[in-house]
């Protein structure tokens, strides 16, 4: 049987080149059309036509610039929750969407409903953050559980172009250290946050600064790491695949068995997204697959891999993704 690293993916409503179009986009939302173009082969045009195309039919919801939030002084917590009857679900997702400080929040099936990802100063400012959510939503949540975030390495979707060199788009891990940006930088990130293909011309007019200076503070950011990447959110569903989160608990966990494992992660086109967790699971990956059956195949080759190092794992399935804003709104 080929590895699941082979599978070759039958897709909805996109054809070769939008794929390569979405691969450009999700490695880097900034490049300019021209330059998709030209690695794609079409027209500026028609590129610029086919990326609208792809925007309005859904499959990709935005363009986001990708912070380094501990560089902007805060960690990342994940709350899993349970909720009392389905059609609290609603409320509870506006509620967290509506959150200056959540930067992703997804519908989930399994043993949660629904998780929202929490961006908080310290362990005192996320406990205040969960508490005011649990007495706002008394009547609607179940049960909830809670993933510290250590570290994280975020991949392209390497399914997309099969056999393409796979990128990390972003990591980040260690200490709380503030980079040192002003409110004029927050206030630039913050713009790119919600539209990574922001013109440096439309932030200048926006906030009233010279072109050159915008496009200075922009490069000054990415070179500090302020700015890890810009990413494309793609909607997995409307082309064929599902996404899942999958809750790994891990025994005998050395470091040189970590790297390895992360590094089998990273080159497995399916996973992307590695989470170095502590609360409920060590590890939470996120997997796009085709369906459920090659989720599971994905799973048993990375068990055949590590039998030594994986214990348990569980499954979600990530139903819709209403939110992806990974700058803290608080900040401004």
């Amino acid at each position: 049987m080929a590895k699941k690293s082979e599978w070759i993916i039958e897709f909805n409503d996109i054809d070769l080149k939008d794929r390569r179009i979405l691969h450009e986009l999700d490695w880097n939302a900034r490049v300019p059309v021209s330059e998709i173009a030209r690695r794609v082969g079409l027209s500026r045009q028609t590129t610029n036509y086919r990326v609208k195309e792809l925007i309005r039919k859904g499959v990709i919801i935005g363009f986001i610039a990708m912070p380094d939030i501990r560089k902007l002084g805060y960690s990342d917590y994940d709350i899993w929750i349970r909720v009392r009857r389905t059609e609290d679900t609603r409320k509870l997702i506006e509620y967290f969407v509506k959150h200056p400080n959540t930067f992703w929040v997804s519908e989930c099936g399994g043993r949660w409903d629904m998780c929202a990802s929490i961006m908080a100063r310290n362990p005192s400012h996320f406990h205040e953050i969960l508490n005011k959510a649990l007495e706002d939503n008394r009547e609607q949540i179940q049960g909830y559980g809670i993933n510290g975030i250590i570290e994280y390495e975020w991949y392209t979707r390497g399914f997309l172009l099969p056999r393409t060199k796979r990128e990390k788009v972003g990591s980040s891990g260690g200490e709380q250290r503030m980079a040192g940006l002003d409110r004029k930088d927050l206030t630039i990130l913050g713009m790119l946050a919600v539209d990574a293909r922001a013109s440096v011309r439309e932030i200048a007019d926006e906030i009233g600064m010279d072109p050159a200076t915008v496009a200075g503070r922009i490069r000054r950011m990415e070179k500090s790491g302020a700015i890890l990447g810009y990413g494309c959110a793609i909607q997995i569903p409307k082309i064929g695949m599902r996404t899942y989160e999958v809750l790994v608990q891990m025994h005998n966990l050395t470091s040189d068995g970590e790297k390895k494992f992360k590094a089998y992660c990273s080159s497995n086109p399916f996973v992307y997204v590695y989470l170095r967790t502590m609360g409920a699971c060590d590890v939470d990956l996120g997997i796009d697959a085709k369906d459920e059956k090659h989720l599971y195949e994905i799973i048993s080759e990375m068990r055949s891999e590590f039998p030594e190092l994986i214990k348990d794992f569980e499954v979600l399935s990530v139903f819709h993704t209403h939110k992806q804003n990974f700058f803290p709104r608080d900040l401004l």
